[in-house]
């Protein structure tokens, strides 16, 4: 009896593993849930992150070993340097539509590709400190329009396709 016990016992573990090892070959995972995901390289020095900001919104950022970065979220697209300052960003500006954003060494806006709210494109090109000096893009009659400014960022001359701007 105690040999029928042993057999009966052995079976059943054989069974048990021959179905945990046949499971084991499924390499779908199905849903996981995690709150973020730190990546971290050989050295234990993190390069990235899959996580949530406070205010709910999703992100993902990647360092590279200088500590510039990529930041992305549903909203933006930036690259930035290693003090965390954007040099690129794309993304949503307010409900007007997208925008592409090229900043200088100190942080401030060079250029800008927008789009207006009334639906046309436009760029700016700003000068060092960060004024803006020349504007092009398509005017509210839907022409197009060149625009300069002084350094300091006040209107100098300008045309449009239809007619010149008085000064």
């Amino acid at each position: 009896m105690k040999q029928y016990s042993i057999g009966l016992i052995t079976g059943a573990l054989l069974t048990a593993s021959a179905l945990m090892f046949m499971g084991a070959q499924n390499k779908y995972l199905g849903d996981i849930a995690v709150s973020s995901i730190k990546l971290i390289d050989d050295d234990g020095t993190v390069c990235g992150y899959i996580d949530v900001d406070d205010g709910s919104e999703p992100y993902i950022q990647f360092y590279n070993k200088d500590l510039q970065s990529i930041y992305i979220s549903s909203d933006i697209l930036a690259l930035s340097d290693s003090g965390g300052d954007p040099f690129v960003a794309m993304g949503i500006e307010d409900s007007t539509g997208g925008v592409f954003k090229v900043y200088n060494n100190s942080g401030d806006v060079a250029m800008e590709l927008f789009t207006t709210n009334y639906g046309a494109g436009s760029m700016k090109i700003n000068n060092s400190e960060g004024n803006n000096i020349i504007g092009l893009g398509s005017s509210i009659t839907k022409d197009g329009l060149i625009v300069l400014y002084n350094k300091n960022g006040e209107f100098g001359w300008g045309v449009s396709g239809e007619k010149g701007i008085a000064q």
